[in-house]
């Protein structure tokens, strides 16, 4: 009876809610950074290893899981992946209970995680694409982000909760049983997006022709440098706002997720606004707002740090706009890059999910090395990579 239930939900939402648990497995345990870090006595850059090596994981896998799909079908590469994923958060809630294991050895299980996780963001978001282009994909994700964004917005305050009453490590076992019933979920009502006769046979040779076809598509690479330098600073923000806001600012760890949630309260509302009116206005129009609030947003935070002594509160306030606009940014601009690819969407996607990866994991790792206790390393971040994207995005629009 459960799994006639379980049957009737689409498969865009079980799109959804996979790529939502594979971000709760980063956004859950965040706001411990700062106890994980004196658990193990290492610094906060180690500490934010345990986001990096993820990311590394799902960036490396990403780009193997498209081609793939491209010959078994969505549907089987979408199983092994989050099987994949589901064993290594079991390892990662066994290794983090064990007194016998250091760091290294939970490092090791969040990268074993992440190339489980990779499938999430280049094959699931693929059988998206199969479905649907232009308008119609652009607000379909926009729908998709809305639920995804539960995830960050729930998961840091129930990770904090649960580590002030229970214990951090008990965040890791809370994981998996979500990562579980997911990857049951996927097993019941995930539906087959790519036909036969539109797959091919997997080679060495063709996926090195695939990506380096992309590497050479200027507008497809314009289009995703934007995206993946949105990603970017976005990344290092998830690592390091913790520890900004609790041992900077004295922020307690279980009210850090309030403050971490109101931003993504601001990114849904603009999922849905985008959701409406892209079809009516165009992706275009859309994107080019999301630009725009972006970049004023960001320099707005540097310059606020040399003119008011902040505090998260008042941080928040001033980010609020980038969350809108991150929204406009993020699936138009996918929509915009795809229009420019003639192969299978799964190697754009994945090819573009491994910058973003890269990116991700460099910006935050680099973010906390030069912490210093304020908001500056994160603001001068933030604005190197929008005052990019801005500059990318002027160009484009002048050829």
């Amino acid at each position: 009876m459960f799994l006639k239930k379980l049957s009737k939900v689409p498969s865009w939402l079980t799109v959804a809610i996979s790529i939502g648990v594979v971000e709760m497995a980063t956004d859950m345990f965040v706001s411990s950074l700062p106890e994980i870090s004196d658990f193990y006595s290492v610094s906060e850059a180690s500490a934010n290893l345990l986001v990096v090596c993820n990311l590394v994981g799902i960036g490396l896998s990403s780009l193997l899981y498209g081609p793939l799909s491209k010959e078994h079908g969505r549907k089987t590469i979408l199983r092994v992946g989050f099987g994949l994923f589901t064993l290594g958060g079991l390892f990662a809630c066994l290794l983090t209970m064990s007194p016998y294991f250091g760091i290294n050895a939970i490092l090791f299980s969040r990268f074993f995680q992440g190339l489980g996780a990779g499938v999430t963001f280049s094959v699931a978001i693929a059988s998206i694409k199969d479905k649907c282009s232009g308008k119609e994909f652009s607000s379909l994700m926009s729908r998709i982000s809305a639920v995804i964004c539960i995830s960050p917005s729930l998961a840091p305050i129930i990770g904090g909760y649960i580590a002030k009453y229970l214990s951090w490590q008990s965040v890791f076992l809370v994981l998996f049983i979500i990562s579980l019933l997911c990857y049951i979920l996927i097993l019941s009502t995930f539906e087959e997006t790519l036909p036969l006769k539109y797959r091919c046979k997997f080679s060495l040779k063709s996926v090195v022709s695939s990506y380096t076809d992309l590497i050479y598509n200027k507008i497809f690479i314009a289009y995703s440098s934007i995206r993946v330098l949105s990603f970017t600073w976005l990344g290092a923000e998830v690592a390091n706002l913790p520890h900004i806001y609790e041992t900077g600012m004295s922020l307690p760890a279980e009210k850090y997720g309030y403050y971490f949630a109101s931003g993504v309260v601001v990114y849904v509302l603009g999922t849905k606004v985008n959701s409406k009116y892209v079809l009516t206005y165009g992706v275009d129009r859309m994107l080019q707002i999301g630009v725009y609030i972006g970049t004023i947003c960001s320099f707005s935070l540097l310059f606020s740090h040399f003119i008011f002594e902040l505090n998260p509160l008042l941080i928040q306030i001033i980010k609020a706009p980038g969350a809108f606009a991150l929204a406009l940014v993020i699936t138009n601009i996918l929509s915009k890059a795809l229009e420019h690819v003639k192969g299978d969407a799964a190697s754009a996607i994945a090819f573009m999910g491994t910058l973003e990866i890269m990116g991700n994991s460099i910006a935050a790792y680099m973010v906390g090395y030069f912490y210093n206790g304020t908001i500056l390393p994160l603001a001068i971040c933030m604005c190197i990579c929008v005052g990019l994207g801005f500059t990318i995005y002027c160009l484009i629009q002048d050829e």
